[in-house]
This record gives C-alpha cells, structure tokens and sequence, in this order.
C-alpha cells in the first residue's frame, strides 16, 4: 500500500480515503521455506486486506498504520479487514497434507508473525 500511495503523492486523509475507495483488496504473497534441510517444500502464504467500509476509514485516518494485520482468531471477525500471514500459516498447517516437525513448524509460525509485525500489510 504504501508503493500505492508513493505512486499517486497520497499524503493527506482525503487523498488516501480517494485511493482507498478504488481498492477493493490487497494480497500480498511471499514463498517460504518450510524447512531448513529441505528447501524444496515453501509454502505460498499471503497477506490480505479487504477494503470495507471500517477499513478504508481506518485508512483515511490512520494511514499506513491501519494496516497492522490482525488475526481473526483473536479478533472478533467482523473487526478484520488486514488479515495477517501468521493467520493463514496456522490455518495451512492445519490442512497440510505433508505436515512437517513441531520444531519446523513452530519457526514457520514466528517467522509468520515476525513478517506480520515488522512488514505489516
């Protein structure tokens, strides 16, 4: 989101709200390794935010900072709008096929929340 605003000189709130209200939704999707000795298994995990109506308020006001990703676990579900990719990292662990070891599995998830907070959206 920020390449957007960057692209479009989006710097006061009604500049963003404008930009906001085109977008109907952001993922962004990174591969990572799912283990270390076996760097053939990654998994493809996104980042998505949807743009409602709360969330492109949150937007106009807050800026980049609205985009904290939130996990609908936690969160009540009509509150998320930025899901996160420690969210989805637990939900593919869940319905993997091939699952991997719980110390692998631990790390997959830190690294998930780590980019979550560090990157945000």
């Amino acid at each position: 989101m920020a390449m957007i605003l960057r692209a479009t000189g989006a710097v006061t709130p009604a500049e963003r709200k404008a930009v906001a209200d085109r977008i109907v939704a952001l993922v962004h999707v990174v591969a990572v390794p799912l283990t270390q000795s076996d760097n053939s298994k990654t998994a493809l995990v996104p980042a998505v935010w949807l743009g409602t109506p709360r969330s492109r308020q949150a937007f106009m006001s807050d800026g980049l900072a609205s985009l904290l990703p939130t996990d609908p676990g936690v969160a009540e579900e009509r509150d998320c709008a930025c899901f996160g990719r420690y969210s989805f990292a637990k939900k593919l662990l869940v319905v993997a096929k091939d699952p991997i070891e719980a110390q692998a599995e631990k790390k997959f998830t830190a690294q998930m929340l780590a980019r979550d907070l560090l990157e945000g959206m």
